[in-house]
């Protein structure tokens, strides 16, 4: 796996702005809630130096936008900057902080592709094996996609405690 600590484009301005189109027609058409938009990639987004246009694009579906980082360029002008055009969680909704210190649920996203759902939310966030079943379940896919996924080294299992826990193995670049 690579590692990066310098700025530089990753993403052309307005690429995410399509796919993000297409998946908030697609998360509405079965009805389900949206409150955030949020940029959750494998890696630190504050090294895409095209961040705060897409910041600015996605405003137009009129949805608060969240950038989850590790803090780590914060020090950098530039990086504050682009920042200050997300929305603002924690110095006006402190009291709609979430503090993930339980069980969150599975009310993931059933919308799109079952195979991109399920690696998009591992890559991030481990999923209990009642969420993978549920997800898949709403999707209408077979279980035999996770089994797939698994076997083909996508996804790996992990247990913790007495559950099960499904994870995206990291891509190598």
């Amino acid at each position: 796996m690579e590692m990066r600590t310098g700025r530089r484009r990753f993403y052309a301005p307005g690429e995410s702005v399509q796919e993000v189109e297409i998946r908030l027609e697609e998360v509405m058409r079965r009805g389900e809630y949206i409150d955030y938009l949020s940029f959750v990639p494998e890696g630190e987004p504050t090294l895409d130096l095209n961040l705060g246009k897409e910041i600015e694009r996605l405003k137009i579906f009129g949805l608060p936008v969240a950038v989850i980082t590790n803090s780590s360029l914060l020090d950098q002008l530039e990086t504050r900057e682009v920042l200050i055009r997300s929305h603002d969680i924690l110095s006006r909704n402190t009291r709609n902080v979430e503090y993930l210190i339980g069980y969150e649920g599975g009310e993931f996203s059933a919308a799109g592709s079952p195979r991109q759902n399920l690696l998009g939310i591992t890559a991030v966030h481990p999923m209990r094996e009642d969420a993978v079943r549920e997800l898949v379940r709403r999707a209408g896919a077979p279980w035999s996609l996770v089994e797939e996924l698994v076997s083909d080294g996508s996804l790996c299992v992990t247990n913790y405690g007495a559950r099960r826990y499904y994870v995206r193995r990291p891509r190598s670049r």
